[in-house]
């Protein structure tokens, strides 16, 4: 189930005291540092700067959740059915 993951990442995402300092420390190339790390999940801070990307691939049958802290984010799903983009502004 999803939700939990959901609930988990607006949770941390509204702790600017953990997230701010981490976004400095990130540093000016895509980057990251894991958060937490259980059993079941794990959870990671992703500093992405503009105009960066990555090659399509694929996660298997892990669920996930995300949500941009500032920025914004340009996601292509590719599907046999069509590609589709999203485009999520943040202030």
């Amino acid at each position: 189930m999803v939700y939990p993951l959901v609930d988990m990442v607006a949770g941390l995402a509204g702790a600017p005291s953990l997230c701010d300092g981490l976004l400095l420390a990130l540093g000016p190339d895509r980057s990251s540092v894991r958060l937490l790390e259980s059993e079941w999940y794990d959870v990671w801070l992703v500093g992405w700067p503009p105009g960066t990307g990555v090659e399509p691939h694929d996660h298997g049958a892990s669920a996930g959740a995300l949500t941009v802290i500032k920025g914004t984010l340009t996601e292509y799903r590719w599907s046999p059915w069509g590609s589709s983009a999203m485009t999520g502004p943040v202030s």
